[in-house]
């Protein structure tokens, strides 16, 4: 395939860029995303004085956002939309030149329903993948800044990391070890920040894996429903694409008089399967089996099904049409099911503030079950307590602000529970819960998920945990807690305090 491709000229390319591209628009629109206000926040804590900040979020979607920030927050969500998506067309093109595929048909494999539902409702979900994409382009031309891209990936979505023995694929002990720096190098300042912040380089990984992975007590199982909702009307086209694979490389085994050619596309081939293995075992290994994380599988679903329609139209005269029904089948599927979109009422949050500011209690402490939209709308709010300290919190002189149909924490919808405390406002909204005696002064919210459990573990039990990073990413080994502690505090040992929560 030409290299030098000019695909900003191919109309069909920008046709379906335009199309997705407004898609992701309207429904950011729409839609009021818990995971997508986050990282507006973090961006507006780092470069406009914001008041909130999630500790255990990767850093990179903030940044970008906050990068078009010169042009107003509210404008700098639309344009960051519109520049993820401008990459994404380039790294589909740049990775498609290397998998030695039409660009067009991967491109239209690559924005299936499940891409444009899930691709930027939440923020971060294309945008990893586009970088995942760059390094596997790089990876495959044997580049020694392949690093670099998985280092952006990391910095985009922490469990990435499952993806860096690929580097190994470059089968050059230099390339290797170039590689590994370029990741070290792109991952180092952020560690650099945590240590200034938090006194730990891994301060915030500590804290994304704490929530997300050791003390999530349930675990969920393989869920192939979703597996399929990646597929969905490409399986045809995924099924030809895998068996012309297999007959690919059986012939390649057969035939290896072909040196050059051969070990281009068995390293190729190599490097899809590799990484498809890695993407269903981090899946695999998630506790929460949500249909999200398993976003990165539609690189591999991509790449088989735009074999298999290439060999469709290659063999069949009637490719045109397939073609047609194929996206007739997306669009309505889209209409039907993509449209849902998380519209939460921001109105709801807006009477509750101007609910406390008629009340003169805009300036107290507030927690609440819905902090990100209360923190996006200008009050500064915290994570909702636990139901055991909930009477501690009144009595210190915090407000506890409750809205029902979010189903967590349980104790929301406990009315009992609820008309049990201080209650100074209750309608079909929200419940207040606290006391007008006293007002505890808001706080800009920037600690971690770990002090915070810490914290409310010895409110409950009386009882002291161990919240050090080292511990909590390595305390099932021994010589990596002591490298830990070493690095970050100068002591090659083990905490004297193993427990966990």
């Amino acid at each position: 395939m030409d290299t030098n491709y000019k695909y900003w000229k191919d109309k069909y390319l920008i046709i379906l860029f335009i199309v997705s591209t407004l898609f992701y628009l309207v429904q950011h629109y729409y839609s009021f995303s818990w995971d997508f206000i986050s990282f507006v926040l973090s961006g507006r804590y780092w470069f406009n004085h914001g008041i909130y900040f999630e500790v255990w979020d990767p850093p990179l979607t903030a940044i970008l956002i906050s990068m078009f920030s010169l042009f107003g927050w509210k404008l700098a969500e639309y344009l960051f939309i519109i520049f993820v998506s401008i990459l994404f067309l380039i790294s589909s093109v740049k990775l498609s030149q290397a998998l030695n595929i039409n660009s067009k048909i991967f491109y239209l494999m690559s924005l299936s329903p499940y891409v444009l539902s899930y691709g930027l409702i939440n923020g971060s979900e294309l945008l990893s993948v586009i970088f995942i994409e760059f390094f596997i382009y790089c990876l495959i031309k044997d580049k020694s800044y392949s690093g670099v891209f998985l280092g952006l990936a990391f910095l985009t979505r922490y469990n990435f990391i499952v993806f860096l023995p690929l580097l190994l694929l470059s089968f050059k002990f230099r390339k290797v070890l170039a590689n590994l720096l370029a990741f070290f190098v792109i991952v180092l300042p952020w560690l650099v920040y945590n240590f200034i912040k938090y006194g730990n380089f891994l301060t915030s990984i500590a804290d994304a894996y704490a929530l997300n992975v050791k003390f999530r007590y349930y675990f969920n199982p393989f869920d192939f429903v979703n597996v399929l909702y990646v597929i969905l009307f490409m399986l045809p086209f995924l099924l030809i694409g895998l068996f012309k694979l297999i007959l690919k490389t059986k012939n390649q085994v057969v035939n290896s008089n072909k040196p050059n050619n051969v070990l281009s596309e068995k390293h190729v081939n190599l490097v899809i399967l590799s990484l498809t293995v890695l993407i269903i075992y981090q899946y695999y290994i998630t506790p929460l089996k949500d249909v999200r994380y398993i976003f990165p599988l539609m690189i591999p679903v991509a790449y088989f099904s735009a074999i298999g329609l290439m060999h469709v139209k290659r063999k069949i005269g009637v490719y045109k049409q397939i073609l047609v029904v194929f996206i007739t089948l997306n669009v309505l599927f889209i209409i039907l099911f993509g449209f849902k979109f998380k519209n939460l009422k921001e109105d709801k949050y807006e009477i509750a503030l101007d609910t406390l500011d008629s009340n003169n209690l805009s300036a107290c402490k507030l927690y609440t079950n819905y902090w990100p939209y209360i923190n996006y709308f200008g009050k500064a709010a915290e994570p909702a307590p636990h139901k055991g300290v909930v009477e501690y919190e009144i009595n210190e002189g915090s407000l506890i602000l409750l809205f029902e149909d979010s189903g967590e924490p349980e104790y929301a919808s406990n009315l009992t529970f609820l008309n049990s405390k201080k209650v100074l406002i209750k309608n079909d909204m929200f419940i207040l819960l606290g006391s007008n005696s006293s007002c505890k002064e808001e706080r800009k919210v920037d600690y971690t998920y770990l002090s915070n459990l810490k914290r409310t573990v010895n409110l409950l039990n009386n009882y002291e945990i161990n919240t050090n990073p080292c511990f909590i990413l390595f305390s099932n080994s021994n010589i990596g807690e002591k490298i830990c502690n070493l690095m970050n505090y100068g002591n090659f040992s083990l905490d004297s305090n193993r427990n966990l929560a």
